[in-house]
């Protein structure tokens, strides 16, 4: 998407192109408001004052595009255009006026969750909330905006412009959570999780001050963390939104260090963490999700076990006939590792634990890796069988002597390079199954 609008803006642009702008060509580029920020910070000066200009005239001429695209700018300033929070409001009260046939449903949305924003800060009149009106345009948004959704969490939780219900200011945001979660751990990291996984902190935190459980306070944590992660991932700094977020990261802040205290986090030293059970290893085959396990033996009774998990075709587009397969149809989902008692997260797709006591180890054709998509575990009498499988088929299994001192090791921070190689080799050697026309595994 970033190459085609880049393609838009030096047609835009570029005297040398033979294009003629005329004002419905210039509109046309500026359709979709939410987008232009990928090419805006790479524009020159000149650049900047011509489309400034355009936009100017466009906006005297009542081009809705251009009146969008402007106050989108407008909503905390950026190189474009300064900060007019009034400019912006009375924009988007006109643009919802115009006719259904030229504002899309999509963008009613868009445009009223932007002015619940608007009224629920007080950045109009004398800077009083006006929570009434908040409410309302969110209620307008909540139908396709997400941020509108949690919008009206916040107004819930508080009882701002509505009667107090924590109950369904939780479910609210945990909507929000569970869907953007999803799209976060499938890398994209432009969604509206940060912000959801504030509110479940926030949630969570105000659990604990009623309660004095713990056990919430570090739930609320851990949600904040999440959030902390999510909003350093952006990899876009969004012009048109960069006001939003820098608000939400000092939010995040200022959420972590009232809790940090309050959840005494220990800080880990070195590279490892003592673990009571290798949960993650679970949490990455969830969903018959395929993972390429390298095996290092350091002694006897102590083994590393690195899991990757390596991407699988998805099933919409693909066909075991095929002989092509899109490069979109692979993904790689990653995983989501929170300690909140350790103050730890990390979004990544690897895993490695360090077994120790190790009674018996056995892996199918006397390898240092398998691949596996499920694992299982049974108890005996004084340890515990991890039996790792993929489809059904026993790939390999540790016998691991059940200790009260905890036995396992969560390595993080680290990556396992002597088994970089075998992933990259052993991943090709599926895409050459698929591509002969084979059942992926």
């Amino acid at each position: 998407m970033k190459d085609n609008v880049t393609d838009n803006k030096q047609n835009l642009f570029d005297e040398s192109e033979p294009v003629i702008l005329t004002d419905e060509i210039i509109a046309k580029y500026l359709e979709n408001e939410y987008e232009w920020w990928f090419w805006l910070p790479t524009l020159e000066d000149e650049e900047i004052v011509g489309y400034r200009n355009h936009v100017e005239s466009l906006c005297k001429k009542g081009f809705p595009q251009a009146i969008a695209a402007k106050a989108c700018s407008c909503c905390g300033g950026d190189k474009m255009f300064v900060c007019d929070w009034q400019f912006a409001r009375d924009s988007y009260l006109w643009l919802l006026g115009l006719d259904s046939a030229i504002i899309s449903d999509k963008k009613r949305c868009q445009y009223s969750d932007a002015l619940g924003y608007i009224y629920y800060h007080g950045y109009c009149g004398d800077g009083a909330p006006e929570y009434d009106k908040a409410f309302y345009y969110f209620t307008k948004g909540a139908a396709m905006c997400r941020m509108s959704v949690l919008g009206l969490s916040d107004m819930f939780l508080n009882g701002y412009g509505t009667e107090k219900n924590a109950l369904l200011a939780k479910k609210l945001a945990t909507d929000v959570y569970e869907e953007t979660k999803d799209m976060y751990l499938h890398r994209n990291y432009e969604c509206e999780f940060a912000e959801a996984a504030l509110r479940m902190g926030i949630i969570f935190k105000n659990e604990y001050l009623d309660s004095g459980n713990r056990a919430d306070a570090l739930k609320a944590y851990g949600y904040l963390l999440e959030a902390s992660d999510a909003i350093c991932s952006r990899k876009y700094q969004r012009d048109a939104y960069k006001y939003k977020d820098m608000q939400t990261k000092l939010q995040i802040e200022k959420e972590i260090d009232q809790l940090k205290a309050i959840c005494e986090c220990e800080k880990p030293e070195g590279k490892s963490k003592l673990c009571a059970e290798p949960d993650f290893f679970f949490e990455l085959l969830k969903n018959r999700n395929p993972a390429l396990f390298c095996v290092k033996r350091l002694s006897d009774n102590e083994v590393e076990i690195n899991a990757d998990r390596i991407q699988r075709c998805l099933p919409h587009g693909s066909s075991s006939k095929s002989s092509i397969i899109p490069k979109e149809n692979f993904v790689v989902e990653n995983l989501l590792i929170v300690l909140p008692e350790y103050g730890f997260c990390k979004n990544t797709f690897d895993v490695t634990y360090r077994f120790k006591q190790v009674k018996k180890i056995w892996i199918s054709e006397d390898k240092e890796y398998f691949k596996a998509n499920h694992l299982n575990r049974v108890r005996a009498d004084t340890f515990d069988k991890y039996m790792f499988y993929c489809d059904n088929i026993l790939m390999a299994y540790i016998d691991v002597e059940r200790n009260d001192d905890k036995a396992w090791e969560l390595l993080y921070d680290y990556r396992a390079f002597w088994a970089f190689d075998l992933q990259r080799d052993y991943e090709m050697e599926y895409y050459e199954i698929e591509k002969a026309g084979l059942q992926w595994l």
